[in-house]
């Protein structure tokens, strides 16, 4: 039980108990000890900022003003000390410390006061004189720019300190600690219009949004935060147990010094991201800075540190790794009979073409001897080449593989190749350099892939049927003086033809616009859909559409704006869709 009293605060009646009377009346004494002669008006200015403070908290007529509300007054306001008469700093050392008193130095604090969310725009805004609705703006347009401005905000949130008392608030606006700026500060005092503020910050609904919106950013950073920790603890765990990575039973990753501190300088980086995201997580959800502001400055130290000493250990380690990757591979070739067609079968297969005066197949492998080798017709069939690599199961590498099987990839050599069969899923072809014959067919099951750069035709014929498992080229009239721009790319779902004399398509589909089977990224001479032919003029394969069915004719697009670079200027005429 305590007892209480009766006092006033800026005309307005407060209820007080006798121990904060005591420690609020000594406070007050203080002050005017400080301030000389100008004491009276000062304690008056004080008072009225109390008054406003202790309405902000919620102390009324009914309510007692406890030792801890007047704490609460002392932590805002500042020590008396801080109360300075603008008039007594011209003494006896004469001018010089009047002129430095009276240029204070500004200093970055939060803005609460009028703060949306954490008073950081507001506390910028102070500090660059600048309007803090323009901050707020530059904030906003961040978050279309990969959602810099979430993590930049929620970093300052972190470290930049809260104005809480009036001399730090003086210290935002770069104001000395005087008689005259107290005045201006207090002077602003206004209890009905605190007590709307304390409610209406920003309004109920704007407010919930915004609670809303921040908490699911904050979940959202925590789960990053423990899949990366997490993640970071995963990889140097592994590293730990099996010293590093290793590659076909032989030491990768890491050897030496330099790399043991690139691995290490990777994982603290990731880990100390890892960190900014679930303290900034743990900001947003809580809406209250649960860290000393020491932390996150430390651990965006430890981040550039660790930034800058694994980019400086990258660009002297990656030449060294890549030779030791590419000198862990072993190439094995053997001599084959004479052919004309190739049958290529495997999953997950990479197989190139290569002219040249030679007939043979060349294996760039990881590891043991792959059982391919095995299936090698040398005598072949009737000037076919059949090559499989379908038993090619087992993984080269025990953890974090980049690549498929022992990193297998089968180079063919002959003067030419008129018939391509293609099977298995995920098996990619390509040529390498330019193709001096005049025909080329090939025959693609749907989830492999073919790409023939620098191969323009005068006739390109594609046959895409639903009832069958494959997609057939047929390729005629090949130039052998093509460029760079000049591909035929057979993808999972579109065939892509980049510049032809003409472009036919022989399909029982019915397409939907935007879903076509043929794509040509330049000028085309003519079209033909099931023996149908646009007509070299523009707007010609759009006569045969349809705008409000879907139809064969949809089953083609001429796409312009994807043209790549290096195709030449010609003689084609457009014919637009």
């Amino acid at each position: 039980m305590n007892e209480i009293t009766k006092i006033h605060l800026g005309r307005q009646a407060f209820t007080i108990s006798v121990e904060a009377y005591k420690t609020l009346q000594a406070y007050l004494h203080e002050i005017k000890r400080q301030v000389g002669d100008k004491g009276k008006d000062v304690v008056d200015e004080v008072e009225l900022r109390m008054a406003e403070l202790l309405a902000e908290r919620g102390i009324k007529a009914d309510k007692v003003v406890l030792p801890e509300d007047v704490d609460y007054l002392k932590e805002q306001l500042g020590s008396p000390r801080d109360f300075k008469d603008e008039d007594d700093t011209a003494g006896p050392k004469g001018k010089e410390q009047s002129d430095a008193e009276t240029t204070a130095t500004k200093r970055l604090f939060r803005d609460t006061n009028n703060a949306w969310l954490a008073g950081v725009c507001a506390g910028l805004g102070k500090y660059f004189g600048i309007d803090a609705t323009i901050i707020r703006l530059i904030f906003i347009a961040l978050l279309f720019f990969g959602g810099g401005g979430v993590l930049l905000y929620v970093v300052l949130w972190l470290i930049v300190p809260e104005a809480r008392t009036t001399s730090e608030q003086l210290q935002m606006q770069g104001k000395p600690v005087t008689v005259d700026s107290l005045k201006q500060v207090v002077g602003r005092a206004d209890i009905e219009g605190a007590a709307k503020r304390a409610s209406n910050v920003v309004g109920p609904v704007v407010q919930m949004i915004a609670k809303i919106v921040l908490g699911i950013l904050g979940v959202g950073f925590m789960v990053i935060a423990v899949a990366l920790l997490l993640g970071v603890m995963m990889l140097g765990m592994y590293a730990w147990v099996h010293h590093g990575v290793s590659i076909a039973g032989e030491h990768f990753f890491p050897t030496g010094t330099k790399e043991t501190l690139l691995l290490l300088c990777g994982l603290v980086g990731a880990g100390t991201v890892g960190m900014f995201f679930l303290l900034g997580g743990i900001t947003m959800v809580s809406r209250k800075r649960k860290t000393p502001g020491w932390l996150p400055a430390a651990l965006g130290c430890v981040f550039i540190l660790a930034a800058a000493g694994g980019a400086t250990l990258l660009l002297d380690r990656a030449p060294v790794i890549r030779d030791r990757f590419n000198a862990m591979h072993h190439v094995s070739s053997t001599t084959v009979a004479p052919f004309k067609s190739v049958v290529l079968n495997g999953k997950n297969s990479r197989y190139t073409f290569i002219q040249d005066a030679s007939y043979k197949v060349e294996y760039r492998y990881l590891g043991k001897t792959p059982a391919v080798f095995s299936k090698i017709d040398k005598g072949t069939n009737g000037g076919t080449l059949t090559l499989d690599t379908g038993e090619l199961r087992d993984t080269g590498c025990d953890m974090f593989c980049t690549y498929n099987d022992y990193d297998l990839s089968v180079t063919i050599y002959a003067p030419s190749l008129e018939n391509i069969t293609l099977n298995g899923k995920n098996s990619s072809f390509t040529t390498s350099g330019r193709v001096s014959q005049d025909h080329l067919h090939v025959i693609a099951e749907r989830d492999a892939s073919v790409e023939l750069p620098y191969m323009f035709a005068k006739q390109v014929t594609v046959t895409d049927r639903s009832g069958e498992s494959s997609r057939q080229l047929d390729i005629t009239g090949i130039d052998p003086v093509s460029y760079a721009g000049d591909v035929i790319d057979l993808t999972s779902d579109n065939i892509i033809v980049s510049r032809t004399g003409t472009l036919a398509l022989d399909t029982d589909r019915v397409c939907e616009q935007g879903d076509e089977l043929v794509t040509a990224l330049s000028s085309i001479d003519k079209i033909v859909v099931n023996g149908t032919e646009a007509t070299a003029k523009p707007g010609g394969l759009r006569a045969l559409q349809s705008s409000d069915a879907n139809s064969m004719y949809d089953c083609v697009t001429i796409d312009p704006g994807h043209v790549s670079g290096g195709m030449p200027p010609n003689n084609h005429t457009f014919i637009g869709n």
